[in-house]
């Protein structure tokens, strides 16, 4: 090859670098769900937290968003925590997501609508106790924190993190990732308040081969007593992070209906016999 032809493939390279855009490592807005891990071992945070940026909030619970896997992290979570880190039983996962009050949302979210994730030690979606404050000033408390959490990691640097809209951060540096929000940092509060919007993970799988999962709740300042349920977002060890929506209304009846028809059979089967 020539050196003129050396040179000519080199300055192409250069140009191709030039023109690749950096990815944006978080990009965020109020109201999307922010899915975060991290460790606890004691009254210490682990040197490392991870948050990924799963959409707007109200997209899980208008229908347009379907059960199924949503994304693959464990390329970041190895990254973060280790090659087993569904066995980390000092890691954390994290899910909130909400409004300030002087946020203008789309309907039907209202300022201070607040998401959260609620516990499920075993993996049976809808059962866990509803993530919500005790009172409208706790609520308007939560709003405040978790709307600061959601802003502060707008712009976050990828930090070697390479899932779509993710970020590692290192904990001691970064004032502002999700250990700030949460115990034992946090004072013993959960962005302010008492509500726990995270799980844990442990040896062996919940269910389901899911090895944790936090069903997704939803309250606004006017129905903070009154949380709905948006549906179950869980992990497996290959780091698939999946959602498990609410069964629409028509299918709730036909099942009803099915079991209703089946103990009918069931009955009329037991008279024959008899």
């Amino acid at each position: 090859m020539t050196t003129t032809k050396k040179l000519l493939l080199g300055l192409i390279a250069v140009g191709m670098a030039a023109a690749t855009p950096t990815r944006a490592a978080l990009v965020t807005t109020q109201g999307d769900l922010l899915l975060s891990f991290y460790t606890v071992n004691g009254a210490s945070v682990g040197p490392i937290a991870y948050t990924i940026n799963l959409g707007q909030g109200v997209d899980f619970f208008d229908g347009s968003t379907a059960s199924g896997i949503i994304v693959n992290i464990n390329t970041d979570l190895v990254a973060a925590f280790g090659a087993s880190w569904w066995d980390n039983t000092e890691l954390k996962m994290a899910l909130v997501g909400g409004f300030s009050s002087t946020a203008n949302p789309t309907a039907p979210d209202a300022a201070r609508t607040i998401y959260a994730g609620a516990k499920l030690a075993t993996y049976n979606p809808g059962t866990s106790t509803p993530a919500k404050a005790a009172s409208t000033l706790n609520h308007n408390t939560w709003a405040t924190n978790v709307s600061s959490f959601s802003d502060s990691q707008n712009g976050k640097a990828a930090n070697g993190a390479v899932a779509s809209n993710s970020a590692i951060m290192v904990t001691a540096t970064d004032r502002s990732d999700v250990t700030n929000f949460v115990p034992p940092v946090a004072s013993g509060t959960f962005f302010g308040i008492g509500t726990d919007p995270t799980t844990g993970f442990a040896a062996g799988n919940i269910g389901s081969s899911q090895e944790a999962a936090l069903d997704l709740w939803k309250a606004d300042k006017a129905t903070w007593s009154a949380p709905q349920w948006g549906g179950t977002f869980s992990i497996d060890s290959p780091g698939n992070v999946s959602y498990s929506a609410v069964p629409e209304p028509s299918t709730v009846t036909m099942l009803g209906l099915a079991a209703i028809l089946g103990s009918g059979l069931l009955r009329r089967r037991s008279r024959k016999q008899s």
